[in-house]
């Protein structure tokens, strides 16, 4: 259950729309579970990356992302 409150949190996060208190509330989701720095961390790159990127590696990085997220069982 925490990693869908996590996915929300990043998205609003990412498009500015995270309130004070649910940044309090991702940091200590991360904090809580070490485990989803890497989740954060990638999609927040992916996010901000101002390189241009063939469709390819994009796909492959939401591959990545995707198969982290769901190999992991959920708590």
């Amino acid at each position: 259950m925490h990693q869908k409150h996590l996915l929300n949190l990043t998205i609003k996060k990412l498009i500015g729309e995270a309130t004070a208190d649910e940044l309090l509330a991702l940091d200590s989701l991360v904090k809580s579970h070490p485990e989803d720095a890497f989740f954060v961390n990638t999609i927040t790159d992916w996010f901000n990356t101002d390189n241009e990127t063939d469709d390819r590696q994009s796909e492959l990085l939401f591959k990545r992302v995707k198969d982290k997220i769901t190999d992991e069982p959920l708590k």
